[in-house]
């Protein structure tokens, strides 16, 4: 499963770092980053995946975080780090849009109907605006911005129909005859016409 990382009403935003806390049910395996909201090139930094959140190696600043929030460290629940910043020194960046997709994985023992949370902190200085002054160069200053994690409800998977097979019967005097149409892929009927 693809869930994107995104940015709205983005003030001009300098760098950023992202705490990503999910479930053991989901095991990160990559992270793709888009650079379309970024006019110059940026660079990303990430951390180790699937980090306990109870692990002598997260970031310090996450760990004083989790020691003042004790409500965010549950049992199995993981985390990762994602940091942006860009090349050049006086870019400042106002871009919306993907800042990077997380391709998670899912455990067998998850079932249709479960929920999985996934959740966003940031510590102060994590997120610096990129202001100008007079001659031109950039003054940084710490935003607060407003996180918004995500629930993801498994559902069954959703089949195209895209391999059919339609059995035809002709009617008799006896019997009503039919079209009808199976998926091969999931056993759906998706047509029965009678025929008189």
């Amino acid at each position: 499963i693809s869930v994107d990382v995104r940015f709205d009403n983005n003030p001009g935003l300098w760098s950023t770092r992202i705490f990503i806390v999910y479930p053991e049910e989901l095991s990160l395996k990559s992270i793709e980053n888009s650079l379309a909201i970024y006019t110059s090139a940026g660079d990303m930094f990430i951390g180790t995946y699937d980090l306990p959140l109870t692990s002598p190696d997260q970031v310090g600043a996450f760990q004083d975080f989790l020691r003042e929030h004790p409500e965010v460290v549950k049992d199995g629940y993981r985390s990762t780090t994602v940091y942006f910043e860009p090349a050049a020194f006086d870019a400042i960046l106002e871009g919306n849009g993907v800042l990077c997709t997380l391709n998670f994985e899912i455990a067998d023992g998850v079932e249709i109907g479960d929920v999985l949370d996934i959740n966003m902190y940031y510590t102060e200085a994590d997120f610096l605006r990129a202001e100008t002054d007079e001659n031109g160069y950039p003054i940084f200053t710490v935003y607060e911005p407003d996180m918004i994690g995500s629930n993801l409800t498994i559902v069954d998977e959703v089949c195209e129909h895209t391999n059919v097979t339609t059995d035809h019967r002709d009617a008799t005097c006896v019997e009503d005859g039919y079209d009808k149409t199976v998926c091969d892929d999931c056993g759906e009927t998706i047509a029965d016409i009678a025929i008189d």
